[in-house]
C-alpha cells in the first residue's frame, strides 16, 4: 500500500527523469558551432575552385562572439564547411543556426547528407535571423554549409544539432499525469 509520502516522492523522482531525459535530449552534436576557437575546428573546409575567401571573424554574430564568414569571389563557386555528425537512426534532430546574409550576387546553402535544406540566394537579409529544419538520422549523417558572395560576405555562426522527442514522447508523458489523479482519487474511494 502505497501512502502520501510515498506517492510524493514517486511523483517527483518521476518529474526529475523526465526532466533528466529531456535535457539529455538536447545534446549539441556539433562541434565548434559557435566557431569560439577562432578556427574551424572541427569542420571540413572544402574550398571554392575559383575566388575562394572564408574565414572565422571575432566579434560578430547575435552573442559578438566568431561566425564563420563565406565571401567567395567567384559567383557559382562555393566555399564549404562540413561535419559527419553520429546520430540514432530513425530519430528526429532540429538543425538550428544564425545566418547574416549581405547584397548580391551571393548564395547561401544548407544540405543534409547532400540534400539541400535550405538556399538564400539573390538579396540578403541584412540582420541576423535564427533558422531551423527538422531532419531524421541515418546513424551518420553530414551537415554542410556553403556559399559565395561576390562583393560582400555571409555570415554563418550558432550551428546546432539536437535531437527532438519521439512523436510518442508528450502524450505519453500526458497520459500518465492524467492517470496519477484519477489513480489517487480511486485510493482515496476504496
Amino acid at each position: 500500500m502505497m501512502d502520501k509520502r510515498n506517492f510524493q516522492f514517486l511523483a517527483v523522482v518521476s518529474l526529475l527523469l523526465m526532466a533528466a531525459s529531456s535535457a539529455a535530449a538536447s545534446v549539441n552534436l556539433v562541434t565548434n558551432g559557435n566557431f569560439a576557437t577562432a578556427a574551424f575546428t572541427g569542420w571540413t573546409t572544402i574550398p571554392a575552385a575559383s575566388g575562394s575567401d572564408f574565414s572565422v571573424w571575432p566579434n560578430c554574430g547575435p552573442s559578438g562572439e566568431h561566425c564563420a564568414a563565406f565571401g567567395g569571389t567567384t559567383a557559382g563557386y562555393y566555399d564549404a564547411i562540413q561535419q559527419t555528425l553520429v546520430t540514432t537512426p530513425g530519430q528526429g534532430y532540429q538543425v538550428a543556426f544564425s545566418l547574416y546574409t549581405d547584397s548580391s550576387p551571393r548564395d547561401f546553402q544548407v544540405l543534409w547528407n547532400g540534400t539541400q535544406i535550405y538556399d538564400n540566394s539573390g538579396v540578403g537579409t541584412d540582420t541576423w535571423i535564427p533558422l531551423s529544419f527538422n531532419e531524421v538520422g541515418t546513424g551518420s549523417d553530414t551537415l554542410t554549409f556553403q556559399g559565395y558572395n561576390v562583393p560582400s560576405f555571409d555570415e554563418l555562426t550558432d550551428v546546432s544539432v539536437s535531437s527532438t522527442p519521439e512523436p510518442a514522447y508528450y502524450p505519453l508523458v500526458a497520459l500518465g499525469l492524467l492517470v496519477v489523479p484519477v489513480w489517487r482519487q480511486r485510493r482515496k474511494a476504496a
